[in-house]
């Protein structure tokens, strides 16, 4: 069993007693945080910062593995840690406050019981602000931008890239890429395919009348359809019909890698592409 009389407190500073988990401390720390004299930080004591890495660090623990180490902790320790609730609901939300990113909510559907639930995101603009905000890291990029064209092609960097330095270019968002590689094919406009669907049809001479990655009009729905940043490839068929060849970028592990979509929006999953012999000069 482990003690609570009033010897375990350090300094017998009795605000700070987290012996037991109860309202009363739970507003004595509130209390002490709000102080016109506030502390750099809001753990009073190395051992609360302790238990809040222990459960918000990269490495962080279960909360079943932490409640076993903190009743192991306590059992000698002058100071004890806090339980998970007290961390979550009282460090956590004033560290995510005066420290962390900005968080973004929205919903998302999960993948086996279909239900709605909530989602919190940090965006990538947000990440890019707060290491600019270092002045090693504003330095960095500074000596980057400073090197000569030789020294950016003996030792090129993410900063020297097309994708860095015109990122819609390089992506050709929206543009005609006039030639690619599609599952091991090299192809390019005016070139005719097979294509292999996974319930066993065979789509024959189909010509490629362009590709284009989708924009982001496209969106990023739950569904077999295109998405934005998805590669398409529109195919004109025998029959005067039209349809596309899309290699799934999201959604992954859930779609095929490749899709034919064909019109009205029927979406068949691929099975195999192959190159005809015949080539055909786009209109």
């Amino acid at each position: 069993m482990v003690s609570s009389s009033s010897d375990d407190v350090t300094d017998g500073d009795a605000e700070m007693d987290l012996l037991a988990d109860s309202d009363d401390q739970s507003a004595a720390v509130t209390s002490r945080m709000r102080r016109a004299d506030p502390l750099p930080m809001p753990f009073p004591y190395v051992e609360h910062l302790y238990g809040y890495l222990s459960l918000r660090g990269q490495a962080h623990n279960t909360e079943e593995m932490y409640a076993a180490n903190r009743a192991g902790f306590n059992i000698s320790s002058p100071i004890r840690m806090p339980s998970a609730s007290y961390i979550r609901y009282k460090f956590s939300p004033i560290v995510d406050a005066a420290w962390m990113l900005p968080k973004h909510a929205t919903s998302a559907k999960e993948t086996t019981s279909g239900a709605s639930v909530g989602v919190e995101y940090i965006l990538p603009s947000d990440h890019i602000l707060r290491d600019l905000q270092f002045e090693g890291t504003l330095a960095n990029f500074k000596a980057a931008d400073q090197r000569s064209s030789i020294e950016r092609q003996l030792h090129p960097e993410f900063v020297d890239s097309p994708l860095f330095q015109d990122r819609a270019a390089s992506l050709l968002c929206g543009q005609s890429v006039p030639r690619f590689v599609l599952h091991g094919l090299e192809l390019c406009a005016g070139d005719q395919i097979h294509v292999e669907l996974a319930n066993g049809h065979v789509v024959r001479d189909a010509l490629l009348s362009g590709a284009s990655f989708a924009s982001r009009r496209s969106g990023l729905k739950q569904d077999r359809g295109r998405h934005a940043g998805d590669f398409l490839v529109e195919c004109r068929l025998t029959d005067g019909t039209s349809a596309s060849l899309v290699a799934h970028h999201w959604h992954s592990t859930t779609l095929s890698p490749l899709s034919w979509i064909s019109k009205p929006e029927t979406v068949h999953d691929v099975d195999s592409v192959h190159k005809s012999a015949v080539r055909v000069v786009p209109a």
